[in-house]
């Protein structure tokens, strides 16, 4: 904190051609205390720095209040971490490579069940993944909501099953039907499915990212 009393000094660049000192000096608000400061100024275009005339000039210092307020705003920000998605739903819809998952969910009526208190696992298929499937397929799932929402609730299993916490074994998803899992060292797999993102967090579970669209036994 500096005192009333304290003299401070500052180091300030200008160019070599200017003249008029002045204009290299800080300007301060008048409302804050006054201080004599202590201004060295250095010449920019030389390669090494001289150390200009020291001269005193009478600035303004932040009061005491001000710089409090300031500190505890920063330790505020500093301590404050990004927060999660609120839904896995709002997951998928943040990241651009499940643009084409999202739009389906929405479309299938599915999104709205993934917003509520959960807590969920998606196997998200990226848009690359559904670029695979064939065309007749995917026309037929996009013209039938009811149809789209088994295939899309296939992917999805109730409660938080993060990577680390896959054991290999079948799981029942949200569909009804069962998925088998698998883990060897680092890679996760679902059924013929690899997931390429692991462990996106949201606030109501966790999202993986697969390279392939899950298809349930009815619609093979």
């Amino acid at each position: 904190m500096v005192g009333k009393k304290d003299v401070i000094t500052l180091q300030v660049s200008c160019d070599k051609n200017m003249t008029d000192k002045a204009n290299c000096l800080p300007s301060f608000p008048k409302r804050f205390l006054s201080q004599n400061v202590q201004i060295s100024v250095t010449n920019l275009s030389s390669s090494s720095p001289t150390l200009g005339p020291v001269f005193t000039r009478r600035i303004f210092m932040l009061n005491r209040r001000f710089l409090i307020i300031v500190t505890a705003l920063t330790a505020l920000a500093g301590c404050a971490t990004p927060s999660n998605p609120v839904s896995v739903a709002d997951a998928i819809a943040a990241k651009p490579q499940l643009s084409t998952l999202s739009s389906l969910l929405a479309k299938s009526g599915l999104a709205d069940s993934l917003k509520e208190s959960g807590p969920f696992t998606v196997f998200a298929p990226s848009n690359e993944a559904f670029a695979k499937v064939p065309a007749k397929i995917m026309e037929g799932l996009t013209s039938d909501p009811a149809k789209l929402k088994a295939v899309l609730s296939y992917h999805v299993i109730a409660g938080k099953l993060m990577a680390a916490d896959i054991k290999n074994g079948n799981s029942k998803t949200v569909n009804g039907a069962s998925i088998a899992l698998a883990k060897a060292g680092d890679f996760v797999t679902v059924e013929e499915a690899l997931v390429q993102t692991p462990d996106i967090r949201a606030g109501n579970g966790v999202v993986h990212i697969v390279d392939s669209v899950l298809l349930p036994p009815a619609s093979r």
